[in-house]
């Protein structure tokens, strides 16, 4: 029969002082399983729990002015901000010809695009690369 290294020898008297402690501190087998229903609980209403809490109350936040905001963080007060874009109308026409910066999103790289104006409506400028096809 072969010896078991000392290590080993520890290991399994470890494991059975366990079983051991497990088996002598379990009361499990010898507790028996209860067949009555609990004690209902009971709910006290109104006075019985005396007066409510008072909880200090919560101001009413003001309304946010995003405007006044970002006048705030304006470097060196430069003015009130407008309200209402302005746009002026442009001298472009048809055909006339811009640079525009775009990014490459799969190689995240900028660079310049030559577009020309190919649509004008009230609320729209359409420029086309040049070469693309529409």
């Amino acid at each position: 029969m072969k010896k078991l290294p000392l290590y080993r020898k520890y290991l399994l008297l470890v494991a059975l002082a366990l079983a051991g402690l497990l088996l002598a501190c379990s009361d499990l087998a010898d507790e028996p399983i209860s067949q009555t229903a609990p004690e209902p609980i009971v709910v006290l209403e109104g006075d019985a729990l005396g007066p409510a809490p008072s909880f200090p109350s919560i101001p009413t936040p003001p309304d946010s002015d995003l405007y006044a905001l970002a006048e705030s963080f304006r470097a060196g007060g430069a003015g009130s901000i407008p309200r209402l874009a302005t746009i002026e109308p442009s001298e472009e026409g048809l055909g006339h010809q811009k640079l525009f910066w775009v990014i490459d999103l799969d190689a995240t790289r900028p660079f310049q695009v030559a577009a020309t104006l190919r649509h004008i409506s009230p609320h729209l400028r359409m420029y086309v690369a040049d070469g693309a096809s529409v």
